[in-house]
């Protein structure tokens, strides 16, 4: 990341990144990657800690939490993939854009 900040790109028609707007795109890619992995973290640690029965009572009571118990699962690959379109965006098409 060092080296991207200062130093100019070599082909600044192919892949100006020193623009303002890749980096804001390359910080929300950081950021979501970060909350991917502190979600997933989270997930693991929850149901670490609980036993079946618990989750099968609690969890899974309602369609509302069951439906936010499986979001709440699946949130890291979202939160991931969010990620990963951040940082194409932020490379490749933003530079076209010119913000």
């Amino acid at each position: 990341s060092a080296v991207f900040v200062s130093t100019q790109p070599p082909l600044t028609s192919f892949l100006p990144y020193a623009l303002r707007g890749s980096y804001i795109f390359v910080f929300f890619s950081s950021v979501h990657a970060l909350g991917s992995m502190l979600c997933g973290l989270a997930v693991v640690n929850i149901y670490e800690a609980c036993d079946r029965t618990w989750v099968k009572d609690v969890l899974t009571a309602s369609r509302f939490r069951l439906c936010c118990t499986l979001v709440f699962i699946g949130w890291p690959s979202i939160s991931l993939t969010v990620s990963m379109i951040f940082l194409i965006l932020g490379e490749q098409l933003l530079p076209r854009f010119r913000m």
